[in-house]
């Protein structure tokens, strides 16, 4: 609980005290829910970055070991799913529309790729409808996604996503 990870957080970092305010409750929070509680996931993110890093980060990193063990998985994984899933990843953690990420991903048709993430446990879907909108499984999971894509390529295909869904085209 919320509770048990500020412990865990304080005792990771060498702090004693449940009210010290080198470790605040909004920040073990924020790791609590990025983590989904995780104590391992939570510990390595404590021992990993400072607590005065991740207090400003508007968006929280992934355990090294996490975003590692994924890069591994996409390098396996089928070409388009990965391609796929990292323009996810840059549409941000919310629900995006599947056809969008297709198209930022350059993939003309999505299906085998959505299947495999699909399957894999990696993407949801909100519904079955041949447009339902697809997320990351997790923000820790799109977290370490994002952190792995090396920035030229992240920029390219930020770029990529400002244009394609800022054009005029119909849907």
């Amino acid at each position: 609980d919320l509770a048990e990870a500020g412990q865990l957080v304080r005792e990771a970092v060498g702090i004693d005290s449940a009210d010290s305010p080198l470790v605040p409750e909004a920040l073990v929070e924020r790791l609590w829910q990025h983590t989904g509680g995780n104590p391992m996931h939570l510990r390595s993110l404590a021992l990993e970055y400072p607590l005065g890093d991740l207090a400003v980060m508007t968006d929280l990193p992934a355990p090294v070991d996490v975003a590692r063990d994924l890069d591994a998985r996409l390098a396996a994984m089928d070409v388009d799913a990965a391609r796929l899933l990292r323009s996810v990843a840059v549409l941000g953690s919310s629900w995006v529309d599947r056809i969008d990420a297709a198209t930022i991903a350059g993939i003309d048709d999505p299906s085998a790729a959505l299947e495999i993430l699909i399957d894999s446990g990696l993407l949801l879907v909100r519904e079955t409808a041949p447009l339902a909108d697809v997320r990351i499984v997790h923000t820790l999971v799109r977290a370490a996604l994002y952190q792995s894509i090396p920035a030229a390529q992240r920029r390219k295909l930020h770029q990529h996503a400002a244009e394609s869904l800022t054009s005029p085209m119909p849907r």
